[in-house]
């Protein structure tokens, strides 16, 4: 309430990431309001990314426009490449091609980094296999979408020399920022004891996490993992427990 930013934005990634147990966009979007009245740029760009969560894409789509004009390149980049997603699919607007690839383009010119990493899978897509894997690369640095198609050719060795370790690094990082999808590949990981792999009490709390997400295949993994964790130990943890409730 004082407004510490830090303290703010830990408060904003509990509420949006599901690691409480569940996701609360209302309250999210409150403090996302403290947040952004401090003049920080990133508190716009995740307004913008819970509007499109919610799908109120009309609103979302407006304030996109409105950060489109902008001069911080960054968050041009970021409004140009969902801006592009909902002219793609028609997401608030009439779908139109030719604007979303026009607006994409000018992400990637940006050097947005979600742009940057479907770019790399257009160019696996084309069979440009090294131009991908450097396009991948290059996003990682920023990019959770990156960062998990990227660790999954890592892992099965797909168009790359394969290396698990670097693959579950990768992981971490796209799950360190909310990616549903590498969350559940790394309690999958668990399950199937890949080593390295998360232990199995984190395994379960990354499962609850997409599973809050809404990825349903989520709930049948960690519905898995604490009945072999019960199997082993007599007990479901505290937290996974808390999880389930909620």
């Amino acid at each position: 309430l004082e407004g510490n930013v830090p303290a703010l934005r830990n408060l904003i990634d509990l509420y949006l990431s599901g690691k409480t147990g569940a996701m609360d966009f209302d309250r999210a979007s409150f403090w996302l309001a403290r947040l952004a009245s401090t003049g920080d740029g990133a508190a716009f760009v995740a307004m913008a990314d819970v509007l499109l969560t919610k799908k109120e894409y009309p609103a979302a789509v407006k304030m996109l426009k409105q950060m489109a004009a902008l001069e911080n390149l960054a968050v041009v980049g970021f409004a140009c490449e969902r801006l592009s997603r909902c002219y793609a699919a028609g997401l608030g607007v009439n779908a139109n091609p030719a604007r979303a690839r026009k607006y994409f383009d000018r992400a990637v010119a940006k050097n947005n980094r979600d742009a940057l990493a479907r770019l790399g899978i257009e160019q696996l897509d084309q069979g440009k296999i090294p131009e991908a894997i450097a396009t991948l690369k290059r996003a990682s640095d920023k990019s959770a979408s990156a960062c998990y198609f990227l660790g999954q050719l890592y892992f099965f060795g797909t168009h790359i020399e394969k290396d698990q370790t670097q693959a579950l690094q990768l992981m971490r990082k796209a799950a360190d920022q909310n990616h549903f999808e590498a969350l559940y590949f790394l309690a999958g990981a668990t399950f199937n004891k890949v080593s390295g792999a998360p232990s199995i009490e984190e395994a379960i709390r990354m499962a609850s996490q997409a599973e809050a997400g809404g990825l349903e295949k989520a709930r049948v993994l960690r519905e898995k993992l604490e009945r072999r964790l019960n199997t082993n130990n007599g007990s479901i943890p505290e937290d996974s427990a808390k999880a389930r409730a909620s």
